[in-house]
This record gives C-alpha cells, sequence and structure tokens, in this order.
C-alpha cells in the first residue's frame, strides 16, 4: 500500500531509508539507498560489528539520507526497518 504525500510535502526526510517519494507523491524505492541497505547486510552477515559498517560506509563516503556521517544506531536502526523485506 502506498502513502500519498503532496509534492510539497515539508517532512521527507522521515520517509525510510531506501524509499524516495515520486513525482506523484507515492513511495518508491531509491535505488542507490537499497544498494546501501544490501551493502549493510552483507557486511553484518560477515560478522562486522556495527560500529565496524559505519567506519566502512563512512570511509567510503557513503552518505546517510540526510547527508551525514554513519552511526551505529542508524545501522541498527536499518537493519531492524528492513528485517521483513531482505533475506538474511
Amino acid at each position: 500500500m502506498y502513502r500519498a504525500y503532496r509534492l510539497d510535502h515539508k517532512n521527507t526526510y522521515r520517509i525510510r531509508y531506501g524509499w524516495r517519494i515520486s513525482r506523484h507523491g507515492y513511495h518508491m524505492v531509491h535505488h542507490q539507498q537499497r544498494a546501501v541497505i544490501c551493502l549493510i547486510y552483507n557486511l553484518r552477515q560477515h560478522g562486522y560489528k556495527l560500529q565496524a559498517i559505519c567506519n566502512y560506509l563512512n570511509s567510503y563516503d557513503m552518505k546517510t539520507s540526510r547527508e551525514g556521517r554513519w552511526h551505529p544506531t542508524t545501522v541498527k536502526k536499518i537493519i531492524d526497518e528492513n528485517s521483513g523485506i531482505i533475506k538474511v
């Protein structure tokens, strides 16, 4: 089910990482961010700790949705939010 937003919606930063709003106001997959989510899951499967994943993402200059640096709580939140979407 899609949630429609007005085109001038002010709180687009509250959209979950890996999603974006289309021109018509619907949620759509953000392909670059989905690739980062898959990378996070792969690193986690290989035994990386949350801080090590953050260091990896920050060292390759991959930005969060708000163009910031990665923190362990951010990575944990992304893992929890996408646990039903990505099969481990």
